[in-house]
Order: C-alpha cells, then sequence, then structure tokens
C-alpha cells in the first residue's frame, strides 16, 4: 500500500536521500539565453536587443526580437548536436504586447525538415514575459541539428523571445501541487449537486486516503463544484484526478470558471484501470495559461447515471504520484519474452499508429482456426498486491472476447487469467485494457497464453504488454497530442500539414455517427465541426489509410 506523505515529510526524507546517495540532475540544453549556445543564430528579419521587460519570468538582459514588417521572419538556431531524449520538451518565453495569434516550430530531425507544431500564443504573454513548452515524445531518439522559430508565424507583428532550451521540466522552477480536494476541500468551497464525502471503499498503490467523494448514481450530470478558488494557470499545468469506476462510467465532463467564464475544458473517457482500482489521469491547461481560476466544475459520470468515486483533485506541472513502483514490461519493440505462436501467428508492421500506440510493430493472433495462441514464455515475475497485466489491443474485427491464461514455476496446468472483453475503442484504433493480479499474489508467473481473438479466427493485433500497479502510456492523460498529419483549426476545419490529392476524409463521434464526409483537395477541408468534442478521423487516399483521433 503506498502511505501518503505530506509534504514536510517528503522533503525531509529527499533532502537525506540526496545527501546520502549523492543526486546528479540531467541538465538543460540552452540554445539561446543572452546569446547563442549549442549551435550559431541566423535571422531573418530580427535582432538581440536590450530585454524590454525584465520580470520573474525573464530577466535576461537581452532577448530576440523580429521586425514584424512581414509575415513568416523566421530565427533559426544552426550546427546543433543534440538527440532527443526520453521527456525532453522544448521552452520558449515569449513577450507578445502587439497580440501575435500564434507561433511556428520546425526542426531539421535525422536531416529531414520537420514541422513541429503552431502553438497559439497565451494571453498572459500581452502584458508580459510567459513561458511555453511543446513536448518532442514523438522525435524521442532523432538527431536535432537546427531549430526554426517563426515567433508570429504567419502574421506581420513584432514579437520578443527568449531562453530557448531543451529539458525534461521548466527550469523556472515550481512550488509543489496546489490541491483542491485530499480527503477535504482546500483553497476553495465545495458543493455537491448530489455526492458526498465518504471512506475510500478501495485503498491502494494510487489512492491510499481515508476520504473520497461519490456521487449517487441517481441521475445525470451530477456534478461537484469547488468554488471559491483563487489561482492562475501557469505554463505546464494540469489538472489531476483520481477516480474508482467500478460501475463503468464511461466518461467524465471538466468545466472551469476562467476570466470570469464558464468554460468547457473537456469530456475525457474514463480508463479501463479505474474499473478494478483507483487511477489518475489528468488534462493539460496549456490553452488558459494566464487565466485566472475561480471555479472547478466535474461530472465524474457525465451524462450516465452511474455511481463513481473521485479523488485528489489537484494542478501541477507533473503527478504528485510519481512514477509507477515498477514496471516490468512482457512484450514491446525491444521485450519479446521467449514469444511463440500456435498455430499460426506472427510478429506484423503495426497497422495503425495512433496516440495509444506508435510502435513500429506489434503482434497478430493467427487466422487459421479459432482460439489461436500467442503465449509468451520467459517471463520471470511475482505479482504483488495492487498488481495489474495490461496490453494495448486493435480489434478491427470486432471480435472476442478472448482469453487469458498463466502458467506458474510450480506447474499445476495452466492458471485462469481471465476473459478479455474488448469495447468500440478497439475497432477503430488501439485501446489498453488491464487485468487485476490480486488472485496471483504470491505465485510466480513463468508464461502468459493469450488467445485475443478467442473463439474466432480473426485477427487481433496486441502491442505493449506489462506488469504495473498504474498504466504508464499517455491514453491516461487525456489530452491526444496531434502529430505532424491533421489537426483542427480554430473554426472546426479539418486542416493537414501536406498538400492532399482526392484524400476522403470521413469524421465520426465517439457512438460512430458519422459527422462529416468529403473529399480534400489542398490542405484544408470545407465542412465544419460544430460541437466541441473528440473525434475519430479516417483518410484515404492512392497513398493508403489512416485513423487519428482528435480533440475540438
Amino acid at each position: 500500500m503506498k502511505t501518503k506523505i505530506t509534504f514536510q515529510n517528503f522533503a525531509t526524507v529527499l533532502i537525506t536521500l540526496l545527501l546520502l546517495t549523492g543526486f546528479t540532475a540531467k541538465a538543460q540544453t540552452h540554445f539561446f539565453q543572452d546569446a547563442v549556445a549549442n549551435g550559431t543564430i541566423w535571422h531573418a528579419a530580427a535582432s538581440e536587443i536590450s530585454n524590454p521587460l525584465s520580470d520573474a519570468v525573464n530577466s535576461s538582459s537581452v532577448c530576440i526580437q523580429n521586425t514584424g514588417t512581414g509575415a513568416w521572419q523566421d530565427t533559426q538556431i544552426n550546427s546543433i548536436s543534440y538527440t532527443i531524449k526520453t521527456g525532453d520538451k522544448i521552452y520558449v518565453s515569449f513577450y507578445n504586447p502587439n497580440g501575435a495569434t500564434a507561433w511556428q516550430l520546425k526542426m531539421n530531425l535525422n536531416s529531414v525538415d520537420t514541422w513541429i507544431g503552431e502553438p497559439s500564443h497565451a494571453s498572459a504573454a500581452a502584458t508580459g514575459w510567459n513561458e511555453v513548452s511543446v513536448d518532442l515524445a514523438s522525435f524521442v531518439g532523432q538527431a536535432l541539428t537546427q531549430i526554426k522559430i517563426y515567433p508570429a508565424a504567419g502574421e506581420s507583428k513584432a514579437i520578443n523571445f527568449d531562453n530557448i532550451y531543451i529539458h525534461t521540466s521548466s527550469v523556472l522552477g515550481a512550488s509543489g501541487p496546489t490541491y483542491f480536494f485530499q480527503d477535504a476541500v482546500a483553497n476553495g468551497t465545495i458543493w455537491h449537486a448530489a455526492a458526498s464525502e465518504i471512506s475510500n471503499p478501495l485503498s491502494d498503490a494510487v489512492n491510499s486516503s481515508s476520504v473520497c467523494i461519490q456521487n449517487t448514481g441517481t441521475g445525470a450530470w451530477q456534478d461537484t463544484q469547488i468554488n471559491s478558488i483563487s489561482y492562475t494557470i501557469k505554463s505546464g499545468d494540469k489538472i489531476f484526478v483520481s477516480f474508482y469506476n467500478p460501475n463503468g462510467a464511461a466518461a467524465w465532463q471538466l468545466k472551469m470558471n476562467l476570466n470570469s467564464v464558464d468554460t468547457w475544458i473537456g469530456e475525457p473517457s474514463h480508463a479501463s484501470a479505474a474499473a478494478t482500482g483507483w487511477n489518475e489521469i489528468s488534462v493539460d491547461l496549456a490553452t488558459y495559461v494566464g487565466q485566472a481560476l475561480t471555479q472547478i466544475k466535474i461530472y465524474p459520470a457525465a451524462g450516465e447515471s452511474k455511481a463513481i468515486n473521485f479523488d485528489n483533485i489537484y494542478i501541477h506541472t507533473t503527478s504528485a504520484l510519481g512514477a509507477p513502483a515498477s514496471t516490468s514490461y512482457v512484450y514491446n519493440e525491444s521485450t519479446s519474452s521467449g514469444i511463440y505462436f500456435w498455430p499460426a501467428g506472427s510478429e506484423t508492421t503495426n497497422p495503425i499508429s495512433d496516440a495509444v500506440n506508435s510502435s513500429a510493430n506489434c503482434a497478430v493472433s493467427g487466422t487459421s482456426q479459432s482460439w489461436s495462441q500467442i503465449q509468451y514464455t520467459t517471463v520471470a515475475y511475482s505479482p504483488v498486491s495492487g498488481d495489474k497485466l495490461y496490453f494495448s489491443i486493435y480489434n478491427p474485427s470486432n471480435v472476442g472476447p478472448g482469453q487469458l491464461q498463466f502458467e506458474y514455476t510450480t506447474g499445476g496446468g495452466w492458471q485462469w487469467g481471465g476473459n478479455l472483453t474488448y469495447d468500440s475503442g478497439s475497432v477503430s484504433g488501439w485501446k489498453e485494457y488491464s487485468v487485476d493480479l490480486a488472485s496471483h499474489v504470491g505465485n510466480t508467473i513463468n508464461k502468459i497464453i493469450l488467445m485475443p481473438a478467442g473463439g474466432s479466427s480473426s485477427a487481433v493485433y496486441i502491442d505493449n504488454i506489462y506488469f504495473s500497479t498504474v498504466s504508464n502510456l499517455s491514453t491516461n492523460n487525456p489530452v491526444v497530442k496531434i502529430k505532424n498529419r491533421v489537426f483542427v483549426s480554430k473554426d472546426g476545419k479539418i486542416q493537414f500539414i501536406n498538400e492532399q490529392t482526392n484524400t476522403q476524409l470521413s469524421v465520426f463521434d465517439l457512438t460512430g455517427k458519422l459527422i462529416i464526409e468529403e473529399k480534400i483537395n489542398g490542405i484544408q477541408g470545407v465542412k465544419t465541426l460544430n460541437n466541441k468534442g473528440i473525434y475519430i478521423l479516417r483518410m484515404q487516399s492512392d497513398q493508403g489509410f489512416s485513423s487519428q483521433k482528435i480533440i475540438f
């Protein structure tokens, strides 16, 4: 069981450990801070000037300012020698008094000029320096030789920027999490439409709090409000909430009052891991940096009449839980664990790379007969309390349930692992599932036998199999990171990074209803999404077929 640690005690323990063991932090790699570093600099139409506004975010003497006399004015940092690492983000600080809407970032990666993104500028940058970051998770292992920043993108506006560096977290420093509920309300007042604060029904590694919130489940749209908050959203902030969802609510909804406006933040799906234990998820607040937060509204079961438990509501740049105590991979890009297929099956190219699974390869069950097996024969794992087996499934034929069996080192034949019931999420893309291992604690598992398609002879794809107490896949964060392929404009039109020729676009909502269907020539569609939400995009051209989930 995870013991809750107060910040005072945690600091004492941490300092003691650092003194005893020594500590080496990964240093940030700066590319510009008062002057160019780790490369050479070139400006299309900019200069290095005295910082026009020294503040807490940026007190540097010198910054860069473009002239603003034309669009697409870029600054390039060349001759870089850096390899993108796990956890890396690129950070840039902007002071934007002239109100440029967005900036654009490109990088030369593995000798390819690569479009990274076009983030919006935060409103906070209008009156002072504001640091923003772009996650580089999609580019881990690639060689970076050039950074191109278009500080005002396609607008003719002057803007100041500075402190360009890569690191896993901001060097500005941060205080601890700002809690709004942990055992009791904090930093505000609480009101429940139809809920109460109860004893935690399941203390585990994710949440060992004494008290949590549970809605009644007797009606839809039951919300809990935390009011009278005084907090300003900062760069890197996310809101974290833990859920225990034994009744299978599909999604939850989050609203905030920001700058005195009731604002819809999102309606993320609940993770399958929350069905059998507490599961923490987060929502990125990058869009709202600089805005004043006065109220949080959580609808834990959204529009369903289902009771659900939730707890530990806080804002911070990273999870207060830290990383899982241990993650033991059975199967991924680098681990195969003696994989064996019976009577058929194979490892194959990942047929649909998406936010859940972007691995190059995966395993697929055989199609010659039913109950096709994929066995992992060199496993050596002893489950402990709280452990689950996690795995990702792509099930385009919508078959199942599958079946899971284990073998122990002590013998005794197959040990029942459970039926693997899939939902519609795995039909159009990868979906992560988990199986609780409570009944296997005290034994050592030396073989895993998966029959992904069960009694069907259809192909079911499987990947990223591991033991852990909590999911460590990016799907726990419901904010979908749009890759360099397609995104949604502010007015709801689908936009592509590259020119399209006769690309058939179909857009579905999460119920499977067709919302938009059109043919794309160029980089932007004509039809518009009218409602905020999560959508599935399917694109087909003579280059092939792809699918992607987006948030609008």
